[in-house]
């Protein structure tokens, strides 16, 4: 084979593969869900949330203290005192005993064990 024939050889083999490409790029894009449009949790700044531990053990309790809300998107949280954002599985409503003006002159409230 000479150069010429591998060159048309390489040059139809790159045709294919766009046919390819372009052939199956839709189906991949559609295939992709949307995101949602309404929030996974219905959390704001301010409120009071626990968050649950990622490697809880017999001892420990599977939710942390209570902390507050600072910032939310429609599926994570930031909270006072973590430097990540936390996913909105991860979190569930603080009980009323936790919230500050629960324990006046605390400012802070632990929840009490379940």
């Amino acid at each position: 084979m000479n150069l010429t024939c591998l060159q048309e050889a390489q040059q139809e083999n790159v045709k294919l593969l766009f046919s390819s490409v372009a052939k199956y790029s839709q189906q991949v894009i559609n295939s992709i869900p949307s995101p949602s449009e309404k929030p996974i949790h219905n959390f704001s700044p301010g409120n009071y949330i626990l968050v649950r531990s990622l490697n809880p053990t017999g001892k420990d309790p599977q939710y942390g203290p209570g902390v507050q809300v600072l910032l939310t998107t429609g599926t994570a949280v930031k909270v006072k005192g973590q430097p990540q954002w936390i996913h909105a599985t991860r979190l569930k409503a603080a009980p009323p005993a936790v919230h500050p003006s629960a324990a006046p002159g605390s400012g802070s409230a632990t929840p009490k064990p379940d």
